[in-house]
């Protein structure tokens, strides 16, 4: 689950360990496996903050004195993109298996 060097504690898969020993090793193996995920999804992380910012029109400007007009290139693309694609509704194609099917295929599909 977390990374190949972490296994999953030798006390198997008892999740409700009654002693201290197998609860410190069960509580460590969860440590390390979240320390493992953490550190996995850091690195896509300051990519997905960075292209969040640019769809939302985030700019930081630093000079006063020039235009704050910024339209990104994806947000326009995305917004023109998904009506049309949305626009165009699939249609539910229903394939009969027998000839006795056929009437209630058309009848699914809309047909009449």
């Amino acid at each position: 689950m977390p990374g190949q060097d972490l296994e999953y504690p030798s006390n198997g898969p008892n999740l409700y360990p009654k002693d201290e020993a197998a609860h410190a090793e069960l509580l460590g193996w969860c440590n390390d496996a979240f320390t493992a995920a953490r550190a996995a999804k850091r690195t896509k992380e300051d990519k997905w903050k960075k292209y969040h910012r640019v769809y939302r029109s985030f700019v930081e400007r630093t000079e006063t004195w020039r235009s704050a007009v910024f339209v990104p290139y994806a947000f326009s693309s995305i917004e023109v993109i998904v009506p049309k694609m949305v626009s165009q509704l699939p249609t539910f194609v229903c394939q009969p298996v027998g000839p006795e099917d056929v009437a209630p295929a058309k009848l699914m599909e809309g047909e009449r």
